[in-house]
Formats: structure tokens, sequence, C-alpha cells
């Protein structure tokens, strides 16, 4: 699905950035999208290379990473400066870089790349990958949606075999199960990851 302006807002803060590199069989092109002062900023390049020169130089790479060879920074360099090196003026500032690799390019190791300056790329930046953007915010859409989303079912302890059976029957459902000895009449009780204020029920005898 397509991202709407407000779903990539929330995922391209400032000091984060997002490379997407999309391999057809005529033409590679790269989108970098960084956060600007009125939100994310796209630019869409194309590469200098043909899909299958990349995808020698990929395997080339990824075999001598893999085998230890010490002679892979200039295979290193060549990559960074076909793949990110046109976007090094986007990157000032960025901290965390999510890769969006296609074809050939999930093999290559990234973080290895070596800058302009001799740095390995994760020596300037974290970085993460994702098969897709889309992807990546449904990711965490959903899992802030279970942060807070999600009411407790708060039992007491003094339940038995009732506490069993309505753990199980609780399990694969939409509730939170949490035990507690004593419980506070409030309205919210806090998230066990602090993420936030759900609601609970209590079930008692």
């Amino acid at each position: 699905p397509v991202l709407t302006r407000q779903q990539l807002t929330r995922l391209i803060t400032p000091g984060t950035a997002a490379i997407e590199i999309v391999v057809e069989v005529e033409q590679v092109w790269v989108c970098m999208v960084t956060a600007g002062p009125d939100g994310p900023v796209e630019t869409v390049r194309t590469l200098d290379i043909s899909a299958s020169d990349l995808a020698v130089q990929a395997a080339e790479f990824s075999t001598q990473v893999a085998s230890r060879d010490l002679a892979f920074a200039p295979t290193a360099r060549r990559l960074y400066d076909v793949l990110i090196g046109g976007f090094e003026q986007a990157l000032t500032g960025v901290t965390h870089l999510i890769v969006v690799p296609d074809a050939a390019l999930w093999r290559v190791p990234f973080q290895a790349l070596q800058s302009p300056r001799g740095a390995f790329l994760i020596e300037e930046r974290s970085l993460s990958y994702t098969p897709s953007l889309s992807a990546l915010v449904a990711l965490q859409e959903r899992k802030a949606r279970r942060a807070t989303g999600r009411p407790f079912l708060l039992i007491r302890d003094d339940l038995s075999r009732m506490r069993r059976a309505v753990e199980a029957c609780l399990s694969a459902g939409d509730w939170d199960v949490v035990h507690a000895d004593q419980l506070t009449m409030t309205q919210f009780v806090l998230s066990p990851n602090g993420a936030g204020l759900r609601p609970y029920r209590i079930f008692d005898a």
C-alpha cells in the first residue's frame, strides 16, 4: 500500500533517513527520504549502472566479506559511491539509515560499505533493514496498537480454578491477563512497557 504523508512523517523523524533501491531490467532507481522542515523530502535518482553489473558487484562484495577477504575495501568504496555517494549532502546530520534493498542487494552488508572518509557506514550511522517502508510502518502501527490498545483483565490471585479457566479462554483473545494480589479500584493501569495508560477490568468472585 502507498504510504500517506502523515505515516511517512512519523517514520522519517529528524536524524532518520530511508534509502530504497529498485532494480529493474533496464534501470536501477534509488529513492532517498529525509526529514525536512515541512515534512519528508524525497529525492529520486537513476544510477549509472546496469542491473547486471550491480548484481556482479554485489555478489563480489558479499563474497569478500563472507570469506574475510582483506582486499574488500576497493569494492566497499565503489559500491558506496554507486548506491549512496550521490546523497552525501542529504545524509548530513542523519544518525540512522533505513535500507530497503532489492534483488541481489539483499546479499550486500551495507554496514560494511566504506564512505569517502574511510569509515564503514555502520561507524557513521546505525542501520536497519526492511522489505518496504509500507511493511515497516504497518509493523510499527501494529506494535503501537498492541502497546496501548489492548485492555488488561486483572484477576485476583485468590481465584484458583476459575482463574486458570479464564486465562485459557482469553489467551488467544484481545485481553492481556495480569495477576494481582491487591488491586486499587482506579480507572486505568499503566501498561508493562510504560507506553501509556490502558483500561482494565477486574474479574472477581
